[in-house]
């Protein structure tokens, strides 16, 4: 039965290539923008469940701006490097609270650029955010007071390739003029949207010692975690805390919500132009099959009389033109499936995202083919089975 469709579809193609041609057209873009529609909102969905888990623990990056004298003053007296940990400290347990201070300073080996950043933070920074050493040790509350440094991988990288050594550790670094030491190297960090350095390329050094830089002492920029809340209630209480104790009304956030919201807006636009592809692409292609049939059924017009009077019913007629197109839009519809998810993987890997093969959006793809198949053949079926066949036969 199968091959026997297919030959009436060759058939079809044979005599009427042009207008065969043109309906396949437009049933497979269509299909395909709604199969890679599909597939791109799977992929966005997932990617960003991924982020929250990854990156939504409770979890966000506040960051405080004092803007009138008073204010400034108040975070002087708690936000300072010698006064921060006690404020960090009284904030648990509802909080857990790193702070860190980027520092804008030349950092050198062997009077060799290191292209580094250089992170004034607490000790704390390692296992909150579950940063291990790959060869040496992190920082240490002890260590307040040395000149010590916890190093990234691509910042000791960059050093054995200066010195022509493979040992980094007990290494001599300028920091702003000052000397430090390195303790330790991190093992390979992935990028942390929340925050605004990447761990692989930075220089952590304790904040006790911002001081001597003759740099602002204020830390302004915090990794907070809250205890068993959501973020955007996490996020509301911090802002409290931070404007009854400091009254500072300017506090900034980052965090995977954010994001989330970045994701669906960068996919926004190309969603929408997908969906206005799919709706006019699909329309010519009803239109095409709808204007072909029609001219099958006049072209055929002595075959349905001649079937009709040797005893073939209406219905038979009607599944007959019926199969057809439905044929014609599957052929459609499986060449756009393919095209929707060739598209949707370009698409996905455009924006940077993980792509994930769904069989949801095939499905979507194939039942669209069949729905237009069946919406565009059942009104010239309809029409040649309500034929007379004398008038038919002697036309």
């Amino acid at each position: 039965m199968l091959i026997f469709w297919l030959k009436d579809a060759f058939s079809l193609f044979k005599y009427y290539r042009t207008r065969f041609i043109f309906s396949l057209v437009g049933i497979a873009v269509g299909v395909g923008a709604i199969c890679a529609l599909s597939a791109v909102k799977v992929v966005v969905n997932k990617n960003s469940e991924q982020l929250l888990q990854k990156y939504g623990s409770g979890r966000f990056v506040a960051t405080i701006m004092p803007m009138s004298a008073k204010e400034q003053k108040l975070v002087e007296a708690k936000l300072s490097s010698h006064a921060v940990s006690q404020f960090c400290q009284d904030l648990l347990p509802n909080f857990q609270v790193v702070p860190y201070q980027l520092l804008n300073i030349k950092s050198t080996q062997n009077s060799k650029n290191l292209d580094a950043v250089t992170i004034a933070t607490a000790s704390d920074i390692f296992s909150l955010m579950q940063w291990r050493p790959i060869q040496g040790r992190v920082l240490h509350p002890l260590d307040k007071h040395d000149k010590v440094a916890m190093i990234g991988n691509q910042v000791a990288e960059k050093i054995r390739e200066l010195s022509s050594a493979p040992e980094v550790i007990g290494k001599a670094i300028s920091l702003g003029g000052h000397y430090f030491t390195v303790i330790g190297i991190l093992e390979y960090v992935e990028l942390n949207p929340l925050l605004d350095f990447d761990a692989n390329q930075s220089i952590f050094i304790d904040l006790n010692l911002l001081n001597r830089f003759n740099a602002n002492t204020i830390l302004d920029s915090y990794i907070v975690e809250g205890v068993e809340q959501t973020i955007p209630e996490s996020e509301a209480k911090f802002r409290d805390i931070i404007k009854n104790e400091l009254g500072v009304q300017q506090v900034f956030f980052r965090d995977a919500l954010v994001f989330q919201q970045l994701l669906f807006k960068q996919v926004m636009l190309t969603m929408k132009i997908l969906t206005l592809v799919a709706a006019i692409t699909l329309f010519l292609g009803i239109l095409s099959i709808l204007n072909l049939f029609i001219i099958l059924i006049d072209e055929r017009k002595k075959e349905i009389g001649l079937r009709l009077s040797l005893g073939a019913t209406s219905s038979h007629i009607t599944w007959q033109f019926l199969r057809e197109s439905i044929l014609l839009s599957s052929i459609g519809g499986i060449s756009g499936i393919v095209f929707g998810q060739i598209t949707a993987y370009i698409i996905v890997r455009k924006l940077e995202m993980t792509y994930y093969g769904e069989w949801k959006s095939w499905m979507v793809g194939f039942s669209c083919s069949l729905l237009v198949g069946i919406g565009a053949g059942i009104i010239p079926a309809k029409l040649a089975a309500k034929l007379h066949p004398v008038k038919l036969i002697n036309s």
